[in-house]
């Protein structure tokens, strides 16, 4: 059963449309980074009532943060991440965003590229099964790269092109028989 934020002077609003998308954990996350937000992501894992793992709790940030994605009349972010030293907040806590930029590390421009894509190809229509195969990675993580991708809004059609062509994996381009 989910659960409605307990306070009226709450910082955030949540709608039954967004209760449908979220769980308990998520509800007490929004509480304690509107308490003592912004925190890194073992900040907000220590201060939970249950000890889950760093990995959970990053994946409930993504969730989050890519709320807006998923549900058609929020509008706004409900957790945002600092694009300058990396801790999570309420949108009114964090002044320079992660999401919609570009990262300065090529190995985090080639993560998002890849969960961008995977994002893509699962808004298409095609089966995680065939997604996973292709980009070579277990069906689980293409929900990991999904929630990551709604979350970071990686401005993908910013870098296709680099370099003469696409960021294609060479084992894409062989597929299409041009390899």
């Amino acid at each position: 059963m989910h659960q409605r934020p307990e306070r009226e002077d709450s910082p955030f609003e949540l709608t039954d449309a967004d209760m449908e998308e979220l769980v308990p954990k998520d509800i007490e996350i929004l509480h304690i980074l509107a308490e003592e937000g912004p925190l890194m992501t073992g900040e907000i894992k220590d201060a939970l009532t249950t000890d889950p793992a760093v990995g959970t709790v990053r994946t409930r940030l993504w969730t989050l943060m890519g709320l807006h994605t998923q549900v058609a009349d929020r509008k706004r972010q409900l957790v945002v991440q600092d694009a300058s030293n990396g801790k999570w907040g309420l949108p009114d806590q964090i002044s320079r965003r992660r999401h919609g930029r570009v990262p300065d590390d090529p190995l985090m421009v080639i993560q998002r590229v890849g969960d961008e894509r995977v994002r893509q190809a699962i808004e298409r229509g095609i089966d995680r099964e065939t997604v996973a195969e292709v980009m070579d990675v277990a069906v689980s993580t293409t929900r990991q790269k999904e929630k990551r991708a709604q979350a970071f809004g990686f401005p993908l059609d910013l870098v296709e092109g680099i370099g003469g062509g696409n960021l294609s994996s060479d084992r894409a381009s062989k597929s299409d028989g041009d390899g």
